[in-house]
């Protein structure tokens, strides 16, 4: 995403990952085309990638070097890079004995530098260095550090070594720009479901329209956390108004008018995080809840809410695209909503009713529990 993504390697493993069907050969498999949409860095990615290690096999050693070995070797560059260029703009001096590395790493091009072990003790040294840490802690959002920039440089030494083998944490953190449609495909009870995972940066978002037709669901991300974040393409713009208003860019689109819609809230744990330093009220003045963390939640998912087109089905789940366990909670009870809603419009339709609304089969609970990820179900208008 923006400046903090490497560029993507493609390998025929990433662009299509295909499952055995766990049923018998003689069960009715139904085809299930789901849209994984959202802006950059909401976790779609992320989580296209956790359904692989949920349904799939996850990546063998050669498909994770292949895939992300260079990328998670250009995220701890591209984060020291960052941190250094900035300590001046913020008043901050680093420690004399480091300022020639931090001058020469604010100019380096991390996609081409390569990352050899023998920088580790250089790059740990600025990392540890008081002024970086103050610079991280208190001004990492104005400078657009990528959320896992503690996570890289704490593991440069084992990232940076000859031997290295992208593990499956490495993989789910790594920062990549999604600039190809990535399709995933994976049968569980007699539903094949294909996923599309898009670029969601603003140049990219016009690739989407051309793959609307015959979408059985669409999955859409917003990060809980990006109300404080404004988007590297422009810095006049907050990332989540940004998030909503491409939020109703789509659900205008005639192709989802009976298509059940799925909003995940990601990254409630850096939410969670930064209520407390960086209150919500200071960016959206109607919010009163404080440091509340649920509170903030709905006043946050309720902004989605408003800006619904009447009539469509939506349901909301909070969650971290990170954590395998929370994404394999929130996709089986997506997954088996997509299939209940759909058998539920075919019946339908096979039995002549003229019933045009998807939204007889939305769940009937208003309330949202972020912690448990119990769906929240758009209030009925």
């Amino acid at each position: 995403m923006g400046i903090f993504f490497s560029t993507e390697t493609k390998s025929p493993q990433d662009e299509k990952s295909t499952s055995v069907a766990v049923q018998p050969k003689q069960t009715e498999v139904k085809d299930y085309k789901i849209l994984l949409l959202g802006a950059g860095d909401s976790g779609k990615s992320t989580i296209a990638r956790q359904t692989r290690y949920i349904y799939l096999n996850g990546y063998t050693d050669d498909e994770a070097k292949d895939s992300f070995h260079d990328s998670c070797q250009h995220n701890i560059l591209l984060c020291i890079q960052l941190l250094c260029r900035n300590l001046e703009k913020y008043g901050l001096k680093p420690a004399e004995d480091i300022q020639k590395d931090v001058d020469y790493y604010k100019n380096i091009n991390p996609y081409e530098l390569p990352l050899e072990n023998s920088l580790v003790p250089v790059i740990t040294a600025i990392w540890k260095d008081p002024a970086v840490q103050q610079l991280y802690s208190i001004h990492r959002n104005e400078i657009q550090l990528p959320d896992v920039a503690k996570y890289c440089l704490e593991n440069v030494d084992r990232i940076a070594s000859d031997s290295y083998v992208p593990s499956k944490q490495d993989i789910l953190n790594c920062l990549q720009r999604t600039t190809s449609t990535k399709e995933s495909e994976f049968i569980v009870d007699s539903a094949k479901l294909n996923l599309f995972d898009f670029g969601g940066k603003r140049k990219e978002r016009r690739q989407w329209f051309q793959h609307f037709e015959g979408t059985k669901a669409v999955v859409f991300c917003a990060a809980l956390s990006d109300y404080n974040i404004t988007l590297i393409e422009d810095q006049a713009i907050n990332r989540l108004e940004d998030t909503i208003q491409l939020w109703k860019e789509v659900l205008v689109n005639p192709a989802f008018k009976h298509v059940p819609i799925f909003l995940l809230l990601t990254k409630q744990d850096i939410f969670r995080e930064k209520l407390g330093r960086d209150p919500l009220e200071k960016y959206f003045s109607d919010y009163t809840g404080g440091d509340d963390f649920q509170k903030g939640v709905e006043h946050i998912r309720n902004l989605f809410f408003r800006e619904t087109p009447k009539g469509l089905l939506v349901v909301a789940h909070v969650c971290t695209a990170t954590s395998t366990e929370n994404i394999k909670t929130v996709f089986d009870s997506i997954r088996k909503s997509i299939v209940n809603i759909n058998n539920q419009r075919a019946a339908r339709l096979s039995t002549g009713s003229t019933s045009s609304s998807s939204t007889s089969a939305a769940p009937a609970s208003p309330v949202t529990n972020a912690t448990t990820n119990t769906p929240i179900a758009q209030p009925q208008q």
